[in-house]
């Protein structure tokens, strides 16, 4: 073998080397890190949902509240109290 021929195959083996570990590590790895980025991202668009209508729900309620002559802010976070005193008060008498 010359000397050339000898360097062409242990390029070729290097390349071959190279593409395996590619196959082997890097593409598992892009997956699992692609999937755990998209669960992220699902999980913050969720929580902004909720965000967003409770957001969406104060407004109704202050619209509300200024349809009716009254404090427009102090009328939609005193119907939410109503409606938490409510909840708790029927999670109480279910546990008892």
């Amino acid at each position: 073998m010359k000397p050339m021929e000898q360097e062409d195959g242990f390029l070729e083996s290097v390349d071959s080397l190279i593409k395996t570990l590619k196959q082997l590590i890097v593409k598992p790895v892009q997956k699992i890190t692609g999937l755990i980025s998209t669960g992220i991202l699902l999980v913050v668009l969720l929580f902004l949902a909720f965000v967003f209508l409770f957001i969406g729900i104060i407004k109704i309620l202050q619209g509300l509240g200024l349809f009716l002559g009254i404090n427009p802010t102090g009328f939609a976070f005193g119907v939410f109290g109503l409606v938490f005193l409510f909840l708790s008060g029927k999670s109480y008498w279910r546990k008892k």
